[in-house]
C-alpha cells in the first residue's frame, strides 16, 4: 500500500469516527410540535443518562385513575448534568413536573432515534415519547432538561 492510499484511507475512517454519535441524534423541530408545550406531573419510574440522550421514565395518572408510563428525551448527559439533574434529583418514587413537546402528527421517532433503548420505541409507538424541555423538581427547583 503506497502513502497515497494510506491517507485516503486514513481518511475515511476518521470522518467516519468522528461522525458516529451524530448517527443517533436529530432535529428536535423536525420531530416535536414546539408550538404547543404540555405539562406532565407524575412519579419517576427510572432515568438513563445516555447521549445523545438522556431519557426519565415517568408515570403520570390519567383523568380515568389509570397509570400512563411516559418517557421523556432529555438533553445528553453531560448537559442535563451541568444543568444539575442527578439521579438523585430524579430518583425514583420523586413527583416532578415536566414541560414537554408532543410529537408532531405523521413523526416517526422510532425511525428519528434508532440508538434509543427498545423501552423508548415502545413508548413512541403508543404515542407517549415527548421532549422535555424543563423539569420542576419536589424542591422546586426548575432545571432546563432539553432545547426549547
Amino acid at each position: 500500500m503506497d502513502v497515497r492510499n494510506s491517507a485516503v484511507i486514513f481518511t475515511v475512517f476518521g470522518c467516519c469516527i468522528s461522525s458516529t454519535p451524530s448517527w443517533g441524534h436529530h432535529p428536535i423541530d423536525a420531530s416535536y410540535d414546539s408550538s404547543k408545550p404540555v405539562q406532565l406531573r407524575g412519579m419517576a419510574a427510572k432515568i438513563v443518562f445516555a447521549a445523545p440522550h438522556s431519557y426519565l421514565w415517568l408515570d403520570v395518572r390519567e383523568t380515568s385513575g389509570e397509570i400512563a408510563h411516559w418517557v421523556v428525551e432529555l438533553d445528553d448527559k453531560e448537559k442535563v448534568g451541568a444543568a444539575g439533574l442527578t439521579r438523585r434529583a430524579a430518583a425514583p418514587g420523586m413527583i416532578m413536573t415536566v414541560t414537554t413537546y408532543g410529537a408532531k402528527a405523521r413523526a416517526n421517532l422510532v425511525e428519528a432515534i434508532p440508538t434509543a433503548p427498545p423501552e423508548v420505541h415502545e413508548a413512541a409507538e403508543a404515542g407517549r415519547l415527548v421532549h422535555g424541555t424543563e423539569l420542576q423538581l419536589p424542591d422546586g427547583r426548575t432545571i432546563v432538561v432539553g432545547a426549547k
